[in-house]
């Protein structure tokens, strides 16, 4: 393992870099090339600063099936065959494993940015359901005073209150004649059609969808 890691600090990077699922904001796990990974994690015990250049294949976790596949398909297919004889390396290769290493690297980067602008934007929305609910559980009397015609009648319908349609634009016309209703007996002397029992429904359907 120290003779890997010494020739990973050489060249600048891993030849094979692991793959790697992005699990939360600052925590992976290694979908392939564990070998590749432990050797990573002696890289940087020995030199902390280089070992944080070490490069690695950061996926989504909705493409790790794929990823997955894709390795045991190239395991498979080259796992019997003959390695191919390679070249002396020159100063030219050289330079230009190092680009590409930096190129693996810019790219993990920028996919390891997307996943967490995702991640961030799938929490914002969660943030801001959460706050549009805290906004909307007002008591029964608020909703009267102040719900459009259409959302009064989805209300009452959904309170199972028969001639939902009649009772929402009763409602809605009897506070804009005669004012905003101070409380519920008030509605219900303001608001024609309006009986005392289906107040009560109404008050404890609606609180109930609240909470």
């Amino acid at each position: 393992m120290d003779r890997i890691a010494d020739a990973i600090l050489e060249c600048g990077g891993i030849v094979k870099p692991p793959i790697l699922k992005l699990q939360d904001l600052d925590k992976y796990e290694v979908i392939s090339g564990h070998l590749e990974y432990y050797a990573a994690v002696r890289v940087k015990e020995k030199d902390p600063r280089k070992g944080e250049m070490v490069n690695a294949f950061v996926i989504a976790a909705k493409r790790e099936a794929n990823v997955l596949e894709q390795v045991r398909l190239l395991k498979r297919m080259g796992g019997d065959r003959t390695p191919a004889t390679t070249p002396p390396t020159t100063a030219s290769d050289e330079g230009e494993r190092l680009t590409n290493l930096e190129i693996r690297l810019e790219r993990s980067i920028n996919q390891i940015n997307r996943d967490l602008k995702t991640y961030q934007e799938e929490t914002d929305r969660r943030i801001k359901g959460l706050e549009s609910r805290q906004k909307e559980a007002v008591n029964p009397l608020d909703l009267l005073n102040r719900l459009s015609p259409e959302d009064l009648c989805v209300r009452l319908k959904r309170s199972h209150i028969s001639g939902s349609e009649k009772l929402a634009k009763a409602i809605v016309d009897a506070r804009t004649k005669k004012g905003q209703f101070e409380d519920y007996q008030d509605a219900i002397a303001k608001v024609k059609g309006l009986a005392e029992k289906t107040m009560i429904r109404m008050i404890d359907s609606w609180s109930r969808s609240m909470t």
